[in-house]
């Protein structure tokens, strides 16, 4: 049965890639006219249309060999920009993965508990849709990694006993709470990092965070094997970890309602829009605004 479930949804894979144009940039760099059908066919798919004498054109620094260690060379923000979001993924793997690992070790049925949390992930994913582009990324992010944090630490705080009852109960809640909310920065922070890299080594820049994240779900199975000495050792590891992967979002720039970086050096320009050791004056939230000459 799993592999034809298998066979099935790798026949399905195959029909969904097949019918993915390939990037307009990419055609463009290698002088491919089809990169105008594709626009055209972008254009009709949002019910857009594209004028006659549509034309496109890359400039000379996108067409350039950047490659993902320019990252870390380029500037000091990009740099700590990059292995900030490494962190933030290797937090968010070790999170999620770690408190699934501990549903034993919470009161209940732990296939009902992963249901729950399950439900919970649902509604956080639904709800965030309609309010990531108000409240932004960057705010989603902090805010979750609050909630992440609180609901550990809660779970340390309290007495891991069979003689209380109602502590137990309420530890069960912080844990499928908590682990909602890990699973929405799993979710987030695809979105966000692919925000925050430039154009020319987004991808790159993604894999070297998925690889960061791979390590920590790697890692999180020895956590659970040093909870077994002491029962609340696992969320005390976690909740540290939830404090510097806050910290390491704060230095990060909001990417709601801005143009997305082409280059390296656009990325690094990010670095106005950030409060940090970078810039310790500018908003939380930065939208781009035209003003007229003397304004």
């Amino acid at each position: 049965d799993i592999i034809a479930t298998s066979a099935h949804l790798f026949l399905v894979a195959v029909l969904v890639g097949s019918n993915i144009p390939e990037s307009p940039r990419f055609l463009m760099k290698n002088k491919d006219r089809d990169a105008h059908q594709v626009m055209r066919k972008i254009a009709s798919w949002n019910k857009m249309s594209l004028p006659d004498q549509f034309e496109m054109s890359v400039s000379e620094e996108e067409t350039g060999k950047e490659r993902a260690w320019s990252l870390l060379t380029y500037s000091r923000y990009t740099c700590s920009a990059t292995l900030a979001q490494m962190f933030i993924w290797f937090t968010a793997a070790l999170y999620f993965f770690a408190l699934s690992f501990n549903m034993n070790d919470v009161m209940g049925n732990p296939y009902v508990n992963l249901a729950a949390t399950g439900i919970m992930e649902i509604i956080i994913n639904v709800t965030s849709y309609f309010i990531i582009d108000r409240v932004g990324r960057r705010n989603c992010l902090l805010a979750s990694f609050v909630a992440c944090g609180i609901s550990v630490l809660v779970c340390r705080l309290l007495p891991h006993s069979p003689l209380h009852y109602s502590h137990l109960s309420f530890k069960t809640v912080m844990v499928i709470i908590g682990r909602a909310f890990g699973g929405f920065i799993y979710s987030l922070v695809y979105l966000y990092s692919a925000e925050i890299f430039p154009t020319t080594v987004r991808s790159s820049g993604l894999g070297v965070c998925v690889f960061a994240a791979q390590v920590s779900s790697l890692i999180a199975p020895f956590v659970i094997v040093i909870n077994e000495n002491n029962a609340n050792v696992v969320y005390s590891v976690l909740f540290f970890f939830c404090i510097f992967a806050f910290m390491a979002a704060w230095i990060l720039p909001e990417t709601a309602h801005v143009t997305l970086p082409r280059t390296i050096a656009e990325m690094d320009a990010a670095k106005d829009r950030t409060y940090s050791i970078f810039n310790e004056s500018s908003p939380l939230i930065h939208h781009e605004q035209s003003h007229p000459p003397g304004h």
